[in-house]
């Protein structure tokens, strides 16, 4: 789970009008459920978006690495676009299991 809007709320600003911003609390199985993935297609996704531990592949954005995952070709993709990019197995292994 993660709380999102959690030290923000209240009114606010918004395009030139005031929203109301409250806490939500956000699901991992809900979100990944609603986007048709696996975590493991969730991890996939991050390492061609970028991440803390890897910059990512060049004009690949949310959109891009999401229709990449579902079509089940993210090594295809890592492949093609970044052949220099090290075997992502360190940074896949360190999102499943990561140090306490």
């Amino acid at each position: 789970m993660l709380v999102r809007n959690l030290a923000i709320s209240g009114k606010r600003r918004f395009h030139g009008r005031t929203v109301v911003v409250e806490p939500e609390r956000l699901y991992l199985s809900k979100i990944l459920e609603g986007l048709n993935i696996s975590r493991d297609n969730l991890i996939e996704m991050s390492i061609l978006i970028g991440t803390d531990f890897n910059d990512g592949i060049k004009g690949i954005g949310p959109k891009t690495a999401l229709k990449i995952v579902r079509n089940d070709a993210f090594q295809e993709t890592l492949d093609k676009k970044a052949p220099d990019f090290d075997p992502p197995r360190p940074v896949i292994e360190f999102f499943r299991s990561p140090p306490r």
